[in-house]
């Protein structure tokens, strides 16, 4: 075996060992929490805003499918890439919920910079009001 595809074994290795760290210490941090049903969440933090609790759920379940978070821990604060779909350089779970944000901005004809959704509040604000028509 050659230099230079052992270095690459071995910093493949350590690639996955360090991202498996990082989502360990992600999935402590968030286990910590206390978990929320959807009513919880909508009544705590989104009541005022008069977006309708399915789509809310809907849009909730989306990203904690997209982020393989647990949905019942995620808070409306929780920074993507830092609270949630955390991963070390290049992350599957974010790059997915990145297309289908560029994917539901194009179908609703919305020019706004995908990477100012930083937070799960940020998606699902940008997207609970425009629900209905994304849906059809």
């Amino acid at each position: 075996m050659g230099i230079g595809v052992a270095v690459a074994v071995v910093a493949a290795g350590l690639g996955f060992a360090i991202n498996k760290a990082i989502k360990h210490k992600v999935a402590r941090r968030l286990g910590e929490r206390e978990s929320l049903s959807d009513e919880d969440i909508y009544q705590r933090f989104y009541a005022s805003s008069g977006y309708e609790r399915d789509t809310l759920a809907e849009l909730w379940h989306e990203i904690a499918r997209e982020l393989h978070a647990p949905p019942e821990k995620m808070r409306p604060e929780d920074v993507f890439g830092k609270d949630v779909g955390v991963c070390w350089l290049k992350c599957r779970e974010m790059d997915a919920l990145h297309v289908r944000v560029v994917s539901r901005l194009q179908t609703l004809g919305l020019a706004l910079d995908p990477s100012s959704l930083t937070t799960v509040d940020a998606y699902v604000r940008c997207f609970a009001n425009k629900h209905e028509k994304f849906s059809h």
